[in-house]
């Protein structure tokens, strides 16, 4: 913005200025990521479906359990959207971003070298959770970096 006091009194006053300022490298390259983001939390949700039969019988699970185990997921997805607003709005998108991700490897990880069914179930809520997290903020960082005018 160089200096310049933004006033805004609508969120058209927000659209016109996204609109009327060029996309640069670093907006580009942030909104790539964020659309990573988002394809990684889609690969995260069918993951456990291509590898049903190996999780099964790894921690001899019956039906039950994993049907519990993939529903583990969508709760921590659930909560993590519920409660990953409120947590951005304190800390601010770029940092919520950047731990976001880092809990998406982390319980990725961790659900890979589970040693049991109870790890593999918090490190599948834990991954939900980052998935809730990611999806308002990654579509909120497509939305402020891109315009509809092409330059």
């Amino acid at each position: 913005m160089s200096g310049r006091q933004l006033t805004i009194r609508s969120k058209e006053d927000v659209i016109s200025f996204v609109n009327t300022n060029p996309l640069q490298k670093r907006g580009m390259l942030l909104i790539f990521v964020a659309l990573g983001g988002i394809f990684i939390d889609a690969y995260d949700f069918t993951s456990l479906s291509t590898g049903s039969a190996e999780i099964t019988q790894l921690y001899h699970l019956s039906s039950f359990a994993l049907g519990f185990a993939t529903s583990m997921m969508a709760l921590g997805a659930l909560i993590g959207a519920l409660v990953g607003g409120r947590i951005t709005d304190k800390g601010g998108r770029n940092t919520m971003f950047l731990l976001d991700l880092i809990l998406l490897v982390i319980s990725a990880l961790g659900a890979a070298f589970a040693p049991n069914y109870a790890v593999f179930l918090v490190f599948r809520f834990l991954m939900g959770a980052g998935v809730g997290i990611d999806m308002p903020v990654a579509l909120s960082f497509i939305s402020e970096f891109s315009n509809t005018k092409t330059e």
